[in-house]
């Protein structure tokens, strides 16, 4: 859906499989960059009109949290907006 509201996609994640189902459903290789990494370390070294971290929250440590929300914060262009969807019920 980003996609067609973006001149420039570009998607992170940890799985390798996530990033094969991606590249195999967008074709866009212009527009489109897909990166296999982890976060908050694997963050690319640029600027972002918008930063949307999804699933990933509950899944790290408070310290981990804390660096990726610093790590974020250096990458948001001004103007640009960040996006958290984090699930808040707790769960085994």
């Amino acid at each position: 859906a980003l996609m067609r509201c973006a001149l420039r996609t570009t998607a992170l994640d940890a799985s390798a499989t996530a990033i094969a189902h991606a590249k195999r459903r967008l074709k866009d290789g212009d527009r489109l960059r897909l990166l296999r990494t982890n976060l908050p370390g694997g963050m690319p070294r640029e600027l972002f009109d918008l930063i949307v971290v999804s699933e990933i929250v509950y899944y790290l440590r408070s310290d981990t949290y804390t660096r990726l929300a610093k790590e974020i914060s250096t990458r948001i262009a001004p103007g640009g907006r960040v996006v958290v969807l984090h699930h808040h019920v707790n769960f085994p």
